[in-house]
């Protein structure tokens, strides 16, 4: 018998067996359908906790100090990465040497310098282990799931700090047995439950990390938002909850939510941004009008917005002016001192990001040692996924202006992205060249299921 694959009338057989084979191939199709879906269900739950191990990096009060669960995940990486995988992508490599230098640079500085803070080179590996915590996080996140559901699975983490540090808030005997399960500033976290003023997260997700966090927590919002990849109202919830805790958890959080609106009126249609304006100001209608607010003291999470004065003369301001005002030599300016730290206190008492690279590395340093290396991982970042731009660049001013409040790092966020990128990128490049099958016509069965 000569089978012509692709058309049915060749096969002669009875219509209504043709139609009883197809109903239980539908049924059976189905069937795996739900189960696959479950299971992607289950496993991206799975990557939700672990992102919110990785992005918060949690120091439990009963381990080593300063070895929180990123760093856990990112060692538990390292023999995945540099042993279990065939081949790394080159970009990767380029990343990892650009680390490299940076430790090199740092112990340039301390030998010219005579010192022994190696703080920036710690700073350094560590970037080193993030990377492949990242890439085993990326790797483990079922296929499935697209770019944008991976970066709606940060949100989602993001979130979830939030809700645990407003119930926190609201519940001082829950906050106060957060902060015990974790190694954290005793002294300022009492004070911070005391006067009730800030909220407190897990791990990083507290004071000025947890604003950078809610930050770009609304940037990529937005991203998402831009891209049809969640609706209108949905966004608008999200961007609301994290701009509102953001304030009480950090006032930072305000930097990355003027790049949002800014990133909003550039690339989003100005119906689409009027929309999500009047959402949000809807639900914080809303917010104060049940009472919410009524028995909260609002004063530090709301002082920037008591106008100009409030803007530019609260405390946090005074404070960060304060450490812009340091005497510095010719040849801190250009070679630097080598400190970061003395005594466990910020050298000249300034915590401000630009000015801390200058005091260690000097102009000099602070353009090889720091600036190279994020021009380099924000480069290679576009080259792999060009249609990333305005969130690269919205990344990247966020970077650069809150470097003048504090010493901000979220490279290891940018480490997910890119890392999932690569994954999805090869994928599709392993379909393309080496196709696993071949595109049926649609009316095409098995031979073999028809017997």
């Amino acid at each position: 018998m000569t089978l012509n694959i692709g058309e049915d009338r060749n096969y002669n057989l009875p219509a209504k067996d043709s139609k009883i084979f197809v109903l239980k191939n539908s049924s059976q199709d189905k069937k795996s359908s739900i189960f696959s879906k479950l299971w992607d269900s289950i496993k991206y739950i799975g990557i939700v906790i672990i992102l919110i191990l990785f992005i918060f990096n949690i120091i439990p009060a009963f381990g080593p100090a300063k070895i929180g669960t990123r760093e856990y995940i990112s060692i538990i990486a390292i023999p995945y990465v540099f042993l279990l995988k065939k081949r790394l992508p080159k970009v990767i490599w380029i990343l990892y040497l650009a680390n490299w230098t940076q430790v090199f640079f740092s112990v340039f500085t301390i030998l010219i310098n005579d010192t022994l803070d190696l703080w920036y080179v710690q700073f350094a590996i560590r970037n080193i282990l993030y990377l492949s915590g990242a890439i085993l996080i990326a790797d483990l996140s079922p296929l499935r799931i697209d770019i944008n559901k991976f970066i709606l699975g940060i949100i989602i983490a993001i979130l979830i700090n939030d809700i645990v540090a407003a119930y926190g808030f609201f519940n001082p005997s829950f906050m106060q047995q957060l902060v015990n399960l974790q190694q954290i500033n005793e002294e300022r976290a009492n004070k911070t439950i005391e006067f009730a003023v800030r909220m407190i997260g897990l791990g990083y997700g507290s004071y000025f990390n947890g604003g950078v966090i809610n930050g770009i927590g609304i940037i990529l919002t937005v991203y998402l938002i831009s891209k049809n990849s969640i609706s209108l109202l949905y966004g608008s919830i999200l961007i609301f909850f994290l701009f509102i805790i953001g304030l009480f958890i950090a006032r930072t959080t305000i930097v990355g939510a003027g790049i949002a609106f800014i990133y909003f009126t550039t690339v989003l249609k100005p119906q689409k941004t009027i929309v999500v304006i009047f959402s949000i100001a809807s639900l914080l209608i809303l917010i104060l009008s049940i009472g919410v607010f009524d028995n909260v003291n609002t004063d530090h999470a709301f002082e920037i917005f008591q106008g100009l004065d409030g803007l530019l003369n609260n405390r946090s301001m005074e404070e960060m002016s304060s450490m812009y005002e340091v005497e510095m030599s010719d040849k801190t300016i250009f070679i630097g001192d080598g400190l970061s730290k003395i005594n466990g206190h910020y050298y000249m008492k300034t915590d401000v990001g630009w000015m801390r690279n200058i005091l260690y590395f000097g102009i000099i340093g602070t353009i090889i040692g720091y600036v190279y290396y994020e021009a380099v991982l924000f480069y290679k970042w576009y080259r792999i996924a060009k249609f990333m731009l305005p969130l690269i660049i919205a990344f990247a001013i966020d970077l650069f202006i809150l470097n003048f409040k504090g010493l901000a790092d979220f490279n290891f966020m940018i480490f997910l992205i890119v890392a999932y990128v690569i994954k999805v990128n090869k994928h599709k490049h392993y379909t393309n060249e080496n196709p696993t099958y071949h595109t049926l016509p649609r009316n095409w069965r098995s031979p073999k299921a028809l017997d």
